[in-house]
């Protein structure tokens, strides 16, 4: 038998609940997991309130732990081994897993399961916004909101490593400090007039590109950050949906904008282990500092959801089962 963490309706925090299920048998093209590290993320909340596009009662898209028994067609992976994966729409609450294979990545002995649960989401996010989406390169300029949370220490770290001019926001003055660390310039989005200053560190240019997954709060005085061609990436909604769009305001200065997720970007089996082995040498060569700001017990998750939904964390939460 195994703990997981539940919910029979959507709400608050509150509405997690703990439960007990048996291991389970994989299918032919399974693995049964035993989870030793969670990442919660912000899709978890959101799929906790329903307003993600999930039927799964279980949250979490992210895990690392070790393949107990292995489906019969299953090739490449070996009972003992240390697998994490992070492109699944929920199920990963829980001791025990049987999840396809086709979702798994091996990891590297020298990273520990913590640092895994507490990035891949995250590295796998910044690895097909700066690789995929828009390249970063020397040169570019982009402002990334969020700059102190988990995917914003990432992406402005390896968006910094690449040569860009990189501006972050956050939404408090302390802050300001976390993302100074990899940020060349910080903003407090929550001040007024605080796109002119964007602008004014491009130099009165623009960026190339903005990060934003916060939203309703960010997403309209981000297009005036940007450059002419630039481009918008909207892939978060932290702060809620953004208001219908008027198309005119992208065309004043022929501006681009992309809705892209994970599940897209790294659907495909190949690009999902190159873009992982990529994350994991930029962890390696300490390009990528992970920051676990707290970690939780399993039965806490709603705890931990509170901290996530508070704003007050400063870098990646983990569930230990």
């Amino acid at each position: 038998m195994g703990k997981f963490v539940y919910f029979d309706q959507v709400g608050a925090p509150e509405v997690l609940r703990i439960g007990e299920r048996e291991e389970g048998e994989p299918l032919d093209n399974e693995v049964l997991l035993k989870h030793t590290a969670i990442g919660v993320n912000f899709i978890d909340v959101q799929t906790r309130r329903g307003s993600y596009n999930s039927t799964d009662p279980i949250c979490g898209i992210e895990a690392c732990g070790v393949i107990k028994k292995l489906g019969k067609k299953v090739e490449g992976f070996e009972i003992g081994q240390r697998v994490a994966y992070a492109t699944v729409k929920s199920g990963a609450y829980s001791e025990f897993r049987c999840i396809d294979s086709k979702y798994l990545v091996a990891v590297p002995d020298h990273i520990s399961d913590e640092i895994v649960a507490a990035s891949l989401v995250k590295g796998l996010t910044a690895h097909y916004l700066i690789r995929r989406v828009f390249l970063v390169r020397e040169g570019v300029a982009v402002l990334i909101h969020s700059a102190a949370g988990g995917v914003g220490q990432i992406l402005s770290a390896w968006c910094r490593h690449l040569g860009a001019l990189v501006i972050g926001s956050v939404g408090s003055e302390e802050k300001k400090q976390i993302a100074l660390k990899s940020c060349h310039y910080v903003v407090n989005h929550k001040t007024p007039d605080w796109e002119k200053e964007v602008v004014k560190f491009t130099k009165n240019i623009g960026v190339n590109a903005v990060y934003d997954a916060i939203g309703k709060d960010t997403f309209y005085k981000s297009l005036d950050c940007l450059m002419i061609g630039g481009i918008m990436v909207y892939y978060g909604h932290a702060s809620g949906f953004v208001e219908p769009l008027d198309l005119e305001l992208l065309k004043k200065k022929s501006l681009f904008l992309t809705c892209p997720t994970l599940f897209d970007y790294k659907a495909n089996k190949m690009e999902l282990i190159l873009s992982a082995e990529e994350v994991f040498e930029m962890i390696t060569s300490k390009v990528l500092n992970i920051n676990i700001a707290a970690r939780f017990p399993l039965s806490q998750a709603a705890e931990a959801h509170k901290l996530l939904e508070s704003g007050a964390s400063s870098g990646s939460i983990i569930l230990i089962p």
